[in-house]
C-alpha cells in the first residue's frame, strides 16, 4: 500500500475541487469542468495507490478503478461510470473550443465531484 502517494493524490484532488469552485464562481465553466474532472481523477488514483494499484494513464484510472475498486465490491458501479462521463466532459470541455458550457453543465460536474469524493473519503481514510 502507498500510503503516501494516496495522500499527496488527495491532497491534488481537493486542491483541484477548490479551483473547480473558484472557476465556477468566476463563470469559467470550462475550466470549472475540466478542474472538478481533476478532481476526480486523482480522488481515485488516491483509492488506487490504497489498493497497491498505479495506473499509467487517464483511461488506465477509471479502467484500474473499475477493475479493483469497483469489481471487488469496494464502491458501487455508479462511482466507476463517474469517471468515464466526468473525463468525456473535461476533453470537450478541454478540446472542443466551439462548444459553450452553462454555469447548469458547470455546476452539475462540481456537484457529481463533490459526491465521487465523498464516496472515496472513507477508502482513503482521511477526515477532508
Amino acid at each position: 500500500m502507498s500510503v503516501d502517494l494516496a495522500r499527496e493524490e488527495w491532497r491534488r484532488a481537493t486542491e483541484s475541487l477548490s479551483a473547480a469552485r473558484v472557476c465556477l464562481d468566476s463563470e469559467l465553466n470550462a475550466d470549472s469542468i475540466s478542474r472538478s474532472y481533476y478532481a476526480v481523477f486523482h480522488a481515485a488514483s488516491a483509492v488506487l495507490h490504497i489498493l497497491n494499484v498505479r495506473a499509467k494513464s487517464h483511461r488506465g484510472v477509471g479502467s484500474l478503478f473499475n477493475l479493483h475498486a469497483v469489481r471487488q465490491g469496494l464502491v458501487e458501479q455508479e462511482w466507476g461510470s463517474e469517471i468515464g462521463y466526468l473525463h468525456a466532459l473535461r476533453n470537450s470541455a478541454d478540446y472542443n473550443v466551439g462548444r459553450r458550457f452553462s454555469e447548469s453543465d458547470a455546476l452539475d460536474a462540481f456537484v457529481r465531484t463533490e459526491a465521487f469524493m465523498n464516496r472515496m473519503r472513507p477508502l482513503v481514510g482521511t477526515d477532508g
